[in-house]
């Protein structure tokens, strides 16, 4: 007796034993009923078990593929976070630099001083065509080399030397300062015997003080066409890298991404109208081929892990040498693109072992329900049909546009149209098919249609039914999981019931009996038959 109704007995009765006659038979139906009750929860634990199950392992691949993904946008933006910090510390160096600038200033002049390898002068002679023109040095023996001593002796000194000739003439050195300190000197010379007069020598002072402030101005804009020359390269650098990263972004396919590639770090380079970029990449070459075949050239390995995988040649075709910043310039290239093989490489992978484990899924799938309908020939067999009216299932019922739904597994309609005359009967409707698709695989079809033919279906409508088409699925799933568990149960527990009669008895024939016997009633057979032969000599 069931412990649930044993308990509930005595709660009422006060005792099970002994059970009135007349509430025996109610007593075992209530008893069988509860233990049929246990017996289908059971069954429907165990299709909840393998459901949950399955969820789990479903739901591991897709956090595997997340993560994988997440891993790639982590990279992609510590790429550009390291380009924003680089744009970030390029403009901190600006700041300090313009405060800085004044404080450099002199040391600046000093350092152009004294590196610098020729000094250069401008003479004027007093002819008619007299024009200033360069050179090195004054000419022996000219008129400038008697003055050019003095020139020498005001540098020396730092301050304005006029010095008389009653041969060579008048000289006159006055020195360009500039923040306290000599930077050059001017020089005058004449064949006049009277010497220089203070107001001449104080208008000349003047103009050297000009002097010396066009000079630094001079260096101010030198030095900052310099200053903005390397700006602009480093900006042009930085704005590869960008592109570069939102190319990554985009996630071409790789040759697509890498003739791209070899067009752009051709533009980053000092020479770009000369350059020529190749990569080597899977046996081909993307740019210019030709590329690899120039002397000047510069090469970065792509890799992926430890393995060599390729590599990129920048040429010039004019001998130039490659700056510090171009090499580095390719180091981050070559990584960024290195790293992109490489995350494309993953994903692939990736996608390529999703697509497989679905597809033996689908494979799966489709066998189970080849099964069940194969025991289910009704299922098979027949189409559930509703006609405002009543449903009825109906043989073999087949519209053109299930069956082109069910080939292609995708929706498909119909319009019929029969303008044939008014004597001659004629076939008009308007119909729609959706597929019923669980996880891939098409398990069936759902149509419906306008005998009319004057209906059109609207977004909604098909929205509506794909929506109604996928919970079908999912619900013929569910219940098809149900009914192979409770069959899978009914045939362990006739297993086992048949297997426990058989152990009953050690007598043989009784155990042959037994067994032909549970065969026999637990598969409906009219006939079954056992005959023990080891060595198959005794035939029947």
């Amino acid at each position: 007796m069931h412990r649930l109704l044993k308990r509930q007995l005595k709660r009422y009765l006060a005792s099970v034993e002994p059970i009135p006659k007349e509430w025996q038979s109610f007593v075992d139906i209530v008893d069988e009923t509860y233990r049929q009750a246990d017996t289908d929860r059971l069954m429907l634990e165990r299709s909840l078990d393998l459901t949950s199950i399955e969820l789990y392992e479903r739901n591991q691949q897709l956090q595997e593929m997340i993560e994988n993904l997440r891993e790639t946008v982590a990279r992609q933006e510590q790429a550009q976070a390291e380009t924003e910090e680089a744009r970030r510390q390029l403009k901190i160096a600006l700041k300090e630099a313009q405060t800085i600038r004044g404080r450099y200033q002199r040391q600046s002049w000093d350092d152009s001083i004294a590196t610098a390898k020729t000094k250069e002068y401008i003479h004027f002679q007093d002819t008619p065509d007299a024009e200033s023109t360069p050179a090195t040095a004054p000419p022996e023996g000219s008129a400038q080399e008697t003055w050019l001593p003095t020139m020498t002796s005001a540098v020396r000194q730092a301050k304005t030397i006029a010095e008389s000739d009653e041969e060579k003439g008048q000289t006159l050195a006055l020195p360009i300062h500039l923040y306290g300190d000599t930077i050059g000197v001017l020089g005058f010379g004449s064949q006049e015997t009277e010497r220089w007069g203070d107001g001449e020598i104080a208008i000349v002072e003047d103009i050297v003080g000009q002097v010396g402030q066009a000079l630094e101005n001079r260096r101010l804009f030198d030095e900052a066409q310099q200053a903005g020359f390397l700006l602009g390269e480093q900006i042009k650098e930085l704005d590869c890298l960008n592109d570069i990263g939102r190319m990554i972004d985009e996630r071409p396919p790789i040759p697509e991404f890498l003739e791209w590639a070899s067009e752009r770090i051709a533009k980053a380079m000092q020479y770009s109208e000369i350059c020529l970029v190749a990569i080597e990449f899977d046996s081909r070459v993307y740019g210019v081929a030709g590329a690899s075949e120039l002397p000047c050239q510069i090469v970065g390995g792509l890799r992926v892990g430890d393995e060599h995988v390729g590599q990129i040649i920048v040429a010039y075709t004019e001998d130039h040498s490659f700056l510090d910043r171009e090499s580095a310039l390719m180091g981050d290239v070559v990584r960024r693109i290195s790293g992109y093989i490489e995350n494309n490489h993953l994903i692939e992978t990736s996608q390529a072992a999703l697509a497989e484990a679905a597809e033996t899924h689908r494979s799966y799938l489709r066998r189970e329900w080849q099964d069940y309908l194969q025991k289910e020939r009704s299922l098979r067999q027949n189409t559930i049909v509703y006609d405002q009216q009543q449903v009825t299932a109906v043989p073999d019922f087949w519209r053109p546009e299930m069956e082109r739904a069910l080939a292609q597994g995708s929706v498909a309609t119909v319009e019929i149209r029969d303008e044939a005359s008014p004597e001659i009967e004629r076939e008009t409707r308007t119909g729609l098919a959706i597929p019923i698709i669980v996880r891939g695989q098409t398990l069936g079809v759902l149509g419906i249609e306008d005998p009319s033919g004057e209906r059109r279906w609207s977004a909604e409508e098909l929205d509506l039914v794909q929506t109604i088409s996928q919970q079908l699925g999912q619900v013929l799933e569910n219940a098809r999981l149900i009914d192979t568990t409770q069959s899978r149960a009914a045939r362990e527990r006739l297993t086992g019931a048949a297997t426990a009669r058989m152990r009953e008895s050690l007598d043989m024939d009784v155990v042959l009996q037994t067994a032909i016997r549970e065969i026999g009633q637990a598969l409906n057979l009219h006939d079954a038959t056992i005959r023990l032969d080891v060595d198959g000599n005794d035939r029947f």
